[in-house]
C-alpha cells in the first residue's frame, strides 16, 4: 500500500506541477542548541515520519583546507543555506517528481547509487518549483561547514582508537540521515552518511595560496566528493569527514549521495535582518 501511495504521488506531481502544488519556504527561526539560523523547504504530500528537507544558514568565514598533505587558507565572503541531512530517498522522491533505485528504499535513508549527472538533474527540478535556487556545494562550502568553526571536523578531532569500535565501522548499508550525531552547527552525516558530489572538478595542481571562493576548474575528468561514507571504517579516522576523494561523474556507487546548497528568493531574505 505505501509503494502504491509513493507512485500515486510521484503521478499527481508529474502531471499538476506547478498548477496545483505549492512548495514553500518556512522560516524556523534559530534553533536554540546551535544558535544557527533554519529553514525548511515545505514537501506536499511528504510522508508522515520522513526527515524534512531543512536547511543552515551557515556565516562566511575563514578556514584552513585540507588538501591531501597541502592546505589552502580560505574564505568565503557570502553566507549561504546547506541541508542539515544529506538528500533522502523521500526527498528525491516527492520533491524531486522522478523516483530512483536506492541501496535502501526508505524514506529516511539518503539516496544512493546516483552519479553527478542525475544529481544535476534533481537540482534542476527543484530550480523550477519556485521557492529559491539550488546547486551541489562546492568542496570549499561543504569542509567549511563540517568542521562548523573549527580546525577539524567534530569527527576528526576524535583520537584513533578512543571512540567504540561499534560506534562508526565500516557497513554494508548506510544509516538513516537522522542517526549519526550533528554538528556544532547542526549539520548531520558527515561522518557516518555517504560520499556527497560537489559542484567542482578536481583539480590535481590546486593552489596552497589563499583563495577566495574557490570554484575549482572549468572542467575535468573527475568531481570532488566530500565526507566519510558508511563503507569506509571510520573510528577515530582524523581527516575522515574533510577529506576530498574523487569520482567519475557518470557513474553512482552505492555509497555516493548528495546534499543541496540553497539561495533564498530575495523577498525571503529581506525579512532577516543579520543575513548579510
Amino acid at each position: 500500500m505505501k509503494n502504491v501511495s509513493r507512485l500515486l504521488a510521484i503521478l499527481a506531481f508529474t502531471l499538476l506541477i506547478p498548477s496545483t502544488y505549492s512548495f514553500e519556504l518556512i522560516d524556523l527561526g534559530v534553533n536554540p542548541e546551535t544558535g544557527m539560523r533554519e529553514v525548511r523547504v515545505d514537501i506536499p504530500d511528504l510522508p508522515e515520519g520522513a526527515v524534512p528537507l531543512d536547511f543552515v544558514l551557515i556565516p562566511p568565514g575563514k578556514f584552513t583546507m585540507q588538501l591531501g598533505a597541502r592546505t589552502c587558507e580560505v574564505t568565503l565572503t557570502h553566507p549561504f543555506f546547506l541541508s542539515k541531512y544529506e538528500v533522502t530517498v523521500a526527498h528525491w522522491t516527492y520533491a524531486g517528481g522522478v523516483p530512483h533505485t536506492a541501496i535502501n528504499q526508505q524514506d529516511n535513508y539518503p539516496q544512493t547509487l546516483v552519479n553527478w549527472y542525475e544529481c544535476q538533474d534533481f537540482v534542476g527540478r527543484l530550480n523550477r518549483l519556485g521557492v529559491g535556487e539550488f546547486r551541489l556545494p562546492t568542496s570549499a562550502e561543504l569542509e567549511y561547514a563540517f568542521k562548523a568553526g573549527e580546525s577539524e571536523c567534530w569527527m576528526d578531532a576524535i583520537p584513533r582508537g578512543t571512540t567504540p569500535a561499534s560506534t562508526h565501522p565500516a557497513s554494508s548499508i548506510p544509516l538513516p540521515v537522522t542517526q549519526d550525531t550533528s554538528n556544532a552547527w547542526g549539520i548531520f552525516d558527515s561522518a557516518r552518511g555517504v560520499s556527497e558530489w560537489c559542484q567542482d572538478w578536481v583539480d590535481q595542481s590546486w593552489p596552497t595560496e589563499p583563495a577566495v571562493d574557490p570554484q575549482g576548474p572549468a572542467n575535468g575528468s573527475f568531481k570532488i566528493t566530500a565526507g566519510c561514507n558508511f563503507a569506509y571504517n571510520n573510528v577515530g579516522d582524523r581527516g575522515c569527514c574533510s577529506k576530498l576523494r574523487f569520482g567519475v561523474p557518470t557513474e553512482g556507487p552505492n555509497n555516493y549521495g548528495m546534499r543541496l546548497v540553497m539561495i533564498a528568493p530575495e523577498s525571503f531574505l529581506k525579512k532577516w535582518e543579520d543575513y548579510k
